[in-house]
């Protein structure tokens, strides 16, 4: 009896192991279905990329993942400046367009979605022959806003050298800065805050800053843009202080040197 007995409990076992088998393919396909949708579909930016004039520049492109930089993506604009780049994974991107005669462009927070094609707004290249940044703006970095909105954001800092400290540059508080658009009118004024800094915002265009504040001379510079969709960040500016608190343009000493960092 204890044999028989064993036996139908050996029996047994072995037809539920038969009956676990059957199911293993349908587990195994579950699991890959599962995986693949968990990797989600690649997507693509796509682009348009120009100089000041609005002309195309068939920029060399190049992406790369903020998380693992040694993963790029690489891309060329064609003859009328649009790129696209294809295959990418979800994340976060920074891109980086260049071409000989200009500075480089580096854009940040560059977000892509599972399957995702997102166009980008237009970017342009400033042209990169130039000797010093006196008498006009000089770009640092440019980040994408989130969205894309039709807006745009024009930051920079005011700062000042003193020479009785050995040339430290301070923080200019509370200067007067007034945006000027086309034809010389002003589209926006704001004052600078404690680390001298301000900010604009509105429709894309070239503009130029203009600058006051009590003990200094009057400073005047072009070469700022704002792009719709953009940050763009510009390295500090100079204001120079007039002699004896006296701001008479006849008796303004000799131009100082520009500082570029």
């Amino acid at each position: 009896m204890l044999q028989l007995h064993r036996g139908i409990t050996s029996s047994r076992v072995c037809d539920k192991l038969r009956r676990m088998l059957r199911f293993l393919p349908v587990f195994f396909w579950v699991c890959l279905t599962a995986r693949l949708f968990s990797q989600g579909e690649t997507g693509s930016l796509t682009g348009k990329i120009l100089d000041r004039t609005d002309s195309p520049v068939p920029a060399i492109v190049e992406l790369s993942l903020q998380s693992n930089s040694s993963r790029k993506f690489n891309s060329t604009a064609d003859a009328s400046g649009t790129y696209r780049i294809s295959g990418l994974p979800a994340g976060k991107y920074i891109l980086h367009f260049s071409w000989p005669g200009f500075h480089t462009l580096r854009l940040t927070q560059v977000s892509i979605a599972d399957g995702q094609t997102r166009e980008l707004p237009n970017l342009h290249l400033d042209v990169g022959l130039v000797s010093d940044c006196a008498g006009h703006g000089f770009l640092d970095k440019r980040r994408l806003l989130k969205e894309n909105p039709k807006t745009g954001l024009l930051k920079g800092r005011i700062l000042k050298v003193s020479p009785s400290t050995g040339g430290l540059r301070w923080p200019v508080a509370s200067a007067n800065v007034t945006l000027l658009c086309e034809f010389g009118r002003a589209c926006g004024r704001t004052k600078t805050d404690a680390l001298g800094g301000f900010t604009f915002s509105g429709s894309g265009g070239n503009r130029t800053i203009q600058v006051t504040r009590t003990g200094y001379y009057l400073l005047e510079e072009s070469g700022y843009a704002i792009e719709e969709g953009i940050e763009s960040v510009y390295h500090p500016t100079y204001l120079e202080k007039c002699p004896s608190g006296s701001c008479d343009s006849r008796l303004r000493p000799e131009k100082p040197v520009a500082h570029c960092e």
